[in-house]
């Protein structure tokens, strides 16, 4: 929490990348964030034919299947049984979600005031000196893995002080 930035540690800088609501105990309230039930099973089952499938089916509960031997299928013949496991979306809720063993994956910008939650969150964190919130839960923000890892790059080459290098 934020009594890791009054300590006497010497540092350049901190950053945090989990959910900036949490790191100040939710003190201005929770930011809705979407988690997911996840569930697996072993046996026999229908082969999906391919990795991951989206479910985009309004009536199925689920956003994705996916047939874990198949991220191989030079090996998939050593496999007796399947693997398959099922993501169900659901809303998380501090304390609550966490009893579960759900954590926040998706910030869920434009919910019941949540931009101006999160705006009210980084006006408060911006005192501290040195102190950055990053990646999806420290920024409030969706972005995909290549997103994440692109400003990752970007921030530590600004915070090191190297130039930039051409692509």
């Amino acid at each position: 929490s934020s009594d890791v930035c009054s300590s006497d540690l010497a540092y350049k800088a901190i950053v945090y990348t989990g959910s900036i609501d949490r790191y100040w105990e939710y003190a201005l309230g929770a930011l809705p964030y979407r988690s997911l039930y996840i569930t697996s099973h072993e046996g026999d089952s229908d082969n999906l034919g391919v990795v991951a499938v989206n479910h985009t089916d309004n009536e199925d509960t689920r956003t994705r299947t996916i047939q874990h031997e198949l991220f191989d299928p030079r090996s998939a013949a050593r496999y007796h049984e399947s693997i398959v496991t099922h993501e169900v979306p659901c809303q998380w809720r501090p304390g609550q979600s966490e009893q579960l063993g759900l954590s926040p994956l998706y910030p869920m910008r434009g919910m019941d005031g949540s931009d101006a939650l999160y705006d009210r969150y980084r006006k408060k964190s911006a005192g501290i000196h040195n102190l950055h919130f990053k990646g999806r839960l420290g920024e409030y923000l969706y972005l995909n893995m290549d997103q994440v890892v692109r400003r990752a790059l970007d921030f530590a080459q600004e915070l090191l002080n190297y130039p930039r290098r051409k692509a």
